[in-house]
């Protein structure tokens, strides 16, 4: 459990290649939940998370009192997921994929969508409905969930350097996070 997971399991990850383990662990990330549960908050800083869930939080950006802080917002979240019977991970997921407030708060990538016959027309069509109508959060969004639900009749490219990829290869993510990357899309832009 940590807040802003990606930043720290990168780190774990990194070493572990170092020392030639393959990093087996789940990772929980109190900014997602955050994202999830408290949707109203316009940033999901650990102080700010904090200070919404009435968490002490004293000393900020001492290890020890913002992993303290993190636990407790751990707990209070759980708690709140128990309240609307979420009790696993894959719960989790599922609730925070099907939540349009937590979803325009996502950061965002570039992609390029074509449509290869009428199907993915129609299909492109209601992506970009979907985009501007349901997702927008300072720009169109199309969550991965919908883009695979409306997949049909359209090519996926992994697009430039704002992209996915790129943007986890400069990263520096492990290679089997960038081949999982890779597996989604139909082309790669280079």
């Amino acid at each position: 459990v940590a807040h802003n997971a990606g930043f720290d399991v990168g780190f774990i990850e990194q070493n572990c290649r170092y020392q030639d383990i393959t990093p087996e662990f789940t990772s929980v990330d109190t900014v997602g939940l955050a994202r999830v549960l408290l949707p109203t908050l316009s940033k999901y800083k650990l102080d700010v998370v904090a200070k919404a869930l009435n968490v002490s939080l004293e000393n900020h950006h001492r290890a020890v009192d913002d992993a303290g802080a993190t636990a407790e917002i751990f707990v209070r979240f759980v708690e709140m997921l128990k309240e609307r019977e979420i009790t696993t991970l894959k719960g989790i997921n599922r609730f925070g994929n099907l939540n349009p407030d937590a979803i325009r708060k996502l950061p965002t990538y570039h992609v390029i969508i074509l449509a290869k016959n009428d199907e993915g027309r129609m299909n492109l069509y209601r992506l970009v409905s979907m985009s501007h109508l349901k997702y927008f959060g300072r720009r169109p969004r199309i969550p991965k969930s919908e883009l695979n639900r409306l997949r049909k009749g359209l090519i996926v490219g992994s697009a430039c350097e704002a992209g996915e990829l790129y943007r986890a290869l400069l990263d520096n993510k492990s290679a089997q996070h960038i081949a999982k990357i890779v597996d989604f899309y139909d082309y790669l832009e280079i």
